[in-house]
């Protein structure tokens, strides 16, 4: 298995919307960074929330450690704000959820895959 994390879409009211975040999420940063991510688009994860798709998506040995999310507020808003989910559970409690822009999503995806960030 790879360490790819996966980009799960839950909203599919706006398919547009949907094809501009994978644009965004697939242009390198100004240093030429990427995020390694690989985008789900599967009608089972339809209106999930986070919990659902992070029970789906169990983390993988060696692999990626987070899930990101494209919900309602991620394809609604101009700004596209990707929800991260951390895959592992610290001391038997989930970490919160957080949400950052496709420009940023290569540092977060990469930093915490490597453990450089938690």
């Amino acid at each position: 298995m790879s360490n790819c994390a996966l980009l799960v879409r839950t909203d599919f009211s706006d398919q547009r919307s949907w094809d501009l975040l994978r644009a965004e999420v697939a242009t390198p940063s100004e240093g030429g960074f990427l995020a390694n991510v690989e985008p789900v688009s599967d009608d089972m994860f339809a209106g999930a929330d986070w919990e659902n798709v992070k029970a789906a998506v169990p983390p993988n040995k060696g692999g990626s450690r987070i899930v990101c999310i494209a919900d309602s507020l991620t394809v609604g808003s101009t700004e596209h704000p990707v929800l991260i989910v951390d895959l592992i559970d610290f001391n038997g409690e989930h970490l919160n959820p957080f949400r950052c822009t496709p420009a940023a999503l290569w540092s977060v995806e990469n930093n915490l895959n490597i453990g450089n960030m938690d």
